[in-house]
């Protein structure tokens, strides 16, 4: 999915596939915007799920980005700990709401991005188990 996704935005941009720099740029920008997503949802879910506070967050979100490994920058992990953090997020949201169809709706919501991460990489089969 991942190289779908990167070659989509380099047909968008207009850049052939036999100007590998330029296609290695553009997979290098678009797994950034997802590392940058990345550590946005871990803010978010501190913030939003457990109630801390704002620093903690803030902190928790940029660790996060610094402590990411070499491979998530131009390959398919950055798309996949998007996806995964996602669903994971939604699934604690349900536990977290009272209203019976929002429960229903997040937990619809994670099993949807959890299909769709396997897509990313197998190794996210382990969100739906």
């Amino acid at each position: 999915l991942y190289y779908y996704l990167v070659a989509g935005m380099a047909r968008l941009a207009g850049i052939t596939a036999d100007n590998l720099e330029q296609v290695y740029q553009v997979s290098r920008i678009f797994s950034l915007l997802l590392n940058l997503v990345f550590a946005g949802m871990i803010y978010s879910a501190g913030r939003r799920l457990f109630g801390m506070p704002v620093q903690k967050c803030l902190a928790a979100g940029a660790l996060s980005f610094i402590f990411l490994e070499i491979t998530s920058f131009s390959r398919p992990d950055s798309l996949l700990h998007v996806l995964m953090i996602a669903s994971v997020y939604f699934f604690l949201s349900s536990a977290k709401t009272t209203a019976r169809t929002a429960r229903r709706n997040y937990l619809l919501l994670a099993s949807f991005i959890a299909a769709i991460a396997v897509f990313a990489k197998q190794t996210a089969i382990i969100l739906p188990v």
